[in-house]
């Protein structure tokens, strides 16, 4: 692995409590242009990596194993967001931890996030554990924006490396 990522939350969504019971086992990202995790070639993530999540503006609190990773060009598929959506509902459902039937019942902030978007990354992981110390982990540097961080090997000592 060359990069260990952070996976920063929408709070208000209240992912990180749905990833700790079980009803989300899936992170996915969309994106207009490639970003990490994507690649042109292979995702930078695989199985058996390490995730660390966080909400916005708050310390690492959850670690989880990569077990399945799969990302997705739609422009290369000749699918819009809602054709693609309607072919890979489950991974949707698995992502946000709710049962939705179709693209038009998803809730409006997630459709709004998504629409319109060119490449999607679908990350399945397990063995979530929260951690018993929370990571505060400095951003400077890693853009303002940036909800996937991929902290290099040579920067790991701005995060406690035990858990890793």
């Amino acid at each position: 692995m060359l990069d260990y990522p952070i996976v920063i939350m929408k709070k208000r969504w209240h992912l990180l409590e749905k990833i700790l019971s079980g009803q989300k086992t899936v992170e996915s990202r969309w994106y207009n242009s490639r970003r990490c995790p994507y690649s042109i070639n292979q995702p930078r993530i695989k199985p058996e990596d390490i995730l660390l999540f966080k909400n916005s503006g708050e310390p690492i609190t959850v670690k989880a194993t990569v077990n399945k990773v799969e990302q997705y060009d739609l422009q290369k598929l000749g699918l819009n967001t809602q054709q693609f959506i309607e072919k890979h509902l489950q991974h949707i459902r698995d992502d946000l931890g709710i049962n939705i039937l179709n693209y038009n019942k998803l809730p409006k902030a997630v459709k709004n996030y998504i629409t319109n978007k060119r490449y999607a990354i679908f990350i399945w992981f397990a063995n979530v554990k929260k951690l018993k110390k929370p990571i505060y982990f400095n951003k400077s540097g890693y853009g303002m924006q940036n909800a996937w961080i991929c902290i290099k090997q040579s920067d790991l000592h701005k995060i406690t490396p035990k858990i890793l």
